[in-house]
């Protein structure tokens, strides 16, 4: 089931309900997802809020099995993200957390670099806070442009009945150049937006 709302500032929200199961089998999950996206700002510039609650549909332990995907990920058309071998730079991944190897934990992840007109742009993946296993685990591959937050990158996650998991990440796309000070201050207000 899906619910689209759009507004005229160009915000928009998605509500989904989504079952998990088997061919011809009972639902084993249950998912309400909740995507807001923000109004875009003076610069064009906005943020997509992503919230999922999973809930075991029967009476047994759910287990997300370890993987390093995670549910959630962006994967961008790489001819949008520089092409070195035609002289133009390749976009480059920034994180809120040292080291920069592939499966660090850190709060945020951006990747940016200059796009197809000619001008600074990128895009960040924040990890909230009341995540499990937060700060997440990171996958990227520059190769072909993706990152994800991975909370059961490195071990199984047991949903049991009666309990919900819930995630939330927020997608910050912006134009211009973004600092690991601006990225920081923007994660700092995804997780805690003024009332």
């Amino acid at each position: 089931k899906v619910k689209v709302t759009t507004n005229k500032d160009g915000s928009a929200s998605i509500l989904m309900t989504i079952d998990y199961h088997l061919p011809d089998k009972a639902p084993v999950v249950k998912e309400e997802r909740l995507i807001e996206v923000g109004a875009p700002d003076a610069t064009g510039s906005y943020l997509i809020k992503w919230q999922a609650r999973f809930t075991p549909a029967g009476k047994k332990d759910v287990v997300f099995n370890r993987n390093s995907y995670g549910g959630f990920a962006i994967r961008l058309a790489a001819e949008f993200c520089g092409d070195p071998k035609a002289g133009k730079p390749g976009w480059t991944f920034s994180r809120s957390a040292e080291p920069k190897a592939n499966k660090g934990r850190a709060r945020w992840m951006a990747y940016c670099g200059v796009a197809q007109n000619g001008k600074p742009a990128g895009i960040a993946i924040f990890d909230h806070s009341e995540n499990p296993r937060h700060p997440a685990l990171w996958q990227t591959r520059s190769h072909y442009p993706y990152l994800n937050p991975s909370f059961t990158c490195k071990e199984d996650y047991t949903l049991s009945p009666g309990k919900t998991l819930r995630l939330t990440y927020g997608v910050l796309v912006h134009d211009g150049k973004a600092s690991p000070e601006m990225l920081e201050k923007a994660w700092g207000k995804f997780i805690s937006p003024a009332k």
